[in-house]
């Protein structure tokens, strides 16, 4: 067997659950998971500013396409990419998130170690309040 791989930029994403909790805690200041008809799952605050393609796609909550996070390995020109981000957390593989399904995924890829940081929490320190985005790295942490 050749040498195993060590990635220093994984990401998980966290389950929307975690910012459910989060909401509970800190009401209209929190980040939250919201629906779009068309593009799925969107990670928004109070503070986020419009998408960035907004202009290109009119009618696009402010916020982080939580399944633009979920995508490595893929072009994301490609009009198939583009349907998984649209699907949000229903097109990403399970492995996303569940840390017993990853190990899974790093023996199929050859990846011996990953240094993982969170895909979602990090997009909410935009926040006006630094103290409702803590609660999302504990909850991730204690969650996954």
């Amino acid at each position: 067997m050749g040498a195993l791989a060590i990635s220093a930029d994984s990401h998980i994403v966290e389950p929307s659950e975690v910012f459910e909790r989060v909401v509970e805690q800190f009401g209209d200041r929190a980040p939250r998971i919201v629906q779009h008809p068309e593009w799925g799952d969107f990670l928004t605050t109070p503070r986020m500013q419009g998408h960035p393609d907004a202009a290109e796609q009119p009618g696009l909550p402010p916020g982080l396409p939580v399944g633009r996070v979920g995508i490595a390995g893929r072009r994301l020109n490609d009009p198939e990419t583009q349907q998984v981000i649209r699907q949000g957390y229903a097109g990403m593989r399970p492995s996303i998130s569940d840390p017993n399904l990853r190990i899974k995924d790093q023996d199929l890829d050859g990846v011996a170690a990953e240094f993982c940081t969170r895909a979602c929490s990090s997009a909410s320190l935009g926040l006006q309040r630094r103290t409702s985005c803590w609660p999302c790295f504990a909850a991730t942490t204690t969650g996954l």
